[in-house]
């Protein structure tokens, strides 16, 4: 496919189609091996799906529906999917005939996939529940203690998982994972004079702790945290003064603070971030948009570090913006990828850490793009040989020689962190600087010296040349 013209610095694949009859917004996850699936919902509320043929890879062509267990009268609505502790994929999904949360996994990390628990009258996962559903990773109750919820828990460090969905009654109700399976109960939390609409959205502090924002009757928005593991506050908090159209997006920037965007009823972007991370929040802010009625927009941080904004246009294309880093952090222009899309956008990043988003187009078809290479020239480190300048790293993770006495350039002097993700994690508060002229420096040396200098066993992906 050609080329898309972003107009944000990155080389972007033309659109490619991975068919379908789709009637949702995709869902996109990583596998254990780093292939990522990604999930929609049929036209015939049948949940599809579709993976990778390896981590970075091609795209099965073929969207296949997740139908075991099923009978020919059974759909859902609303769905979500996450990770367990041992790397398997879990969905859960409203289940339309009998309203409660329906369930299915991988029989084994990277694996196919278990046939739909769908539940029954006596027990099923969440009961009397609207089509609403979410799910999020907890870190649940100490270890080495014995609790109502986990019982005894010696495995501190395992991941278990939280789903939740608001209730027929308007109220949210989550229920946790344990090791030996879930919660003998679940419950609603917060104050019972609320009733919500829509699908909440969980997102997670710096500190680890669970937030909760959704919607009342009226659209505005409300929240309600975690005090400390499974400890939840006694009420919802109010968030937004004024009604809002659609679900938050939500994302910790380089800082992280916890950044929340939502669409006004005007169709323009409201945004509100933590003023220091886990604390206080600041005033709203207004981005100049024009996004589709129905749609959310979607924040998230890119590989850069940098906040980057993906909607869905009035005309149906799918827009980007970037913050920019630094002391002052205003918003790019927009740029247009085209497109004629119904539902999303959707972004995460591949295993090499480059974005690649989703949409469903007005044909119900699923399209995705992604970068296939970066045009800028910012640098994430240095490689010296015997005191000179031999190689520098881009963010692309790249490395490229260079002639210490033709070819250093100037160097910004502000200083930048960016968080890159390689196979290895999360590399954060790298030092990025931006070469910005061929001109040689007689302070180059100085200014080069600043950028972290990496051994071989420190280097992001790949290691630097010998």
């Amino acid at each position: 496919p050609s080329p898309i013209d972003s107009a944000d610095h990155d080389d972007w694949m033309g659109w490619i189609s991975l068919g379908g009859n789709i009637a949702s917004a995709p869902q996109v996850i990583a596998n254990d091996d780093g292939r990522l699936e990604v999930f929609a919902r049929a036209t015939n509320n049948r949940i599809l799906h579709a993976t990778q043929n390896a981590a970075n890879g091609v795209w099965r062509r073929d969207l296949m529906s997740l139908d075991g267990g099923l009978d020919g009268d059974d759909n859902f609505g609303s769905f979500a999917v996450e990770r367990n502790w041992d790397g398997r994929l879990e969905i859960f999904a409203f289940f339309n005939k009998h309203s409660w949360v329906a369930q299915a996994w991988q029989n084994n990390a990277n694996g196919a996939w278990h046939s739909w628990d769908k539940g029954n009258h006596i027990n099923q996962l969440i009961g009397g529940a609207a089509d609403g559903v979410f799910a999020v990773e907890r870190f649940g109750e100490a270890g080495i203690e014995i609790t109502a919820d986990d019982g005894l828990r010696f495995d501190v460090g395992r991941r278990w998982l939280l789903v939740g969905s608001r209730r027929n009654n308007g109220r949210i109700h989550i229920r946790g994972q344990n090791s030996t399976g879930w919660w003998t109960d679940g419950r609603d939390i917060g104050q019972d004079s609320l009733r919500f609409i829509g699908t909440p959205v969980a997102s997670r502090l710096r500190n680890g702790l669970l937030i909760i924002f959704a919607r009342d009757e009226t659209n505005r928005l409300w929240h309600i945290q975690e005090q400390s593991p499974d400890n939840w506050q006694a009420e919802w908090q109010s968030f937004s003064r004024y009604a809002v159209s659609g679900e938050p997006s939500s994302t910790l920037d380089s800082d992280g603070r916890l950044t929340v965007v939502v669409r006004s009823t005007s169709g323009q972007i409201l945004l509100r971030r933590e003023i220091f991370p886990a604390g206080n929040w600041a005033d709203w802010e207004t981005i100049e948009a024009e996004i589709a009625d129905n749609s959310s927009p979607q924040i998230w941080r890119n590989p850069w570090g940098e906040l980057q904004l993906f909607v869905r246009w009035g005309d149906g294309s799918i827009r980007t913006c970037r913050q920019t880093l630094g002391r002052v952090r205003a918003w790019g222009s927009w740029g247009n990828f085209g497109g004629n899309a119904l539902y999303g956008p959707t972004v995460t990043a591949q295993a090499n850490g480059m974005p690649i988003i989703f949409y469903v187009g007005i044909d119900r078809q699923l399209y995705f793009s992604f970068i296939s290479h970066r045009t800028d020239r910012e640098v994430t480190a240095i490689r010296k040989t015997d005191d000179k300048v031999t190689h520098l790293c881009n963010t692309s993770a790249t490395w490229s020689p260079i002639d210490v006495d033709s070819a250093i350039d100037e160097i910004v002097t502000a200083t930048q962190q960016y968080t890159l993700l390689t196979p290895e994690g999360l590399r954060n508060n790298i030092i990025v600087r931006q070469i910005v002229t061929t001109r040689p420096d007689a302070s180059r040396d100085n200014n080069l010296a600043s950028l972290p200098i990496l051994a071989p066993e420190d280097a992001p992906f790949p290691a630097p040349p010998a």
